[in-house]
């Protein structure tokens, strides 16, 4: 299930990578814009990366690491709208509130 939902998710930790593939994700290390690895979402705990300017440009969803945890401990896909970053495309950049892990 979560395979088909998130196939390439690039992460910014060790620990979210492991609970990535442990949920059967792949995970890269670069933003992939189109092909069999396509990028479908970038899961970070920062905004102001180069991974994050790339996954903007090519319209891929950005993920707090919160996302990934929910949907770890609930072992399904949990809808990405409250664990989105918000302001990202300008101006001061500020995290989604999303629900403590």
């Amino acid at each position: 299930w979560y395979q088909r939902r998130v196939r390439e998710a690039v992460v910014s930790t060790q620990s979210t990578g492991c609970a990535a593939l442990q949920m059967g994700a792949t995970v890269s290390m670069t933003v992939v814009k189109s092909g069999e690895k396509k990028t479908t979402h970038l899961v970070t705990s920062r905004s102001d990366t180069g991974k994050v300017h790339q996954a903007l440009k090519m319209g891929i969803r950005i993920v707090t690491e919160q996302w990934l945890w929910r949907c770890f401990e609930n072992w399904e896909h949990v809808d990405t709208a409250d664990f989105e970053w918000q302001g990202l495309t300008g101006g001061k950049r500020s995290k989604s509130k999303s629900p403590e892990r």
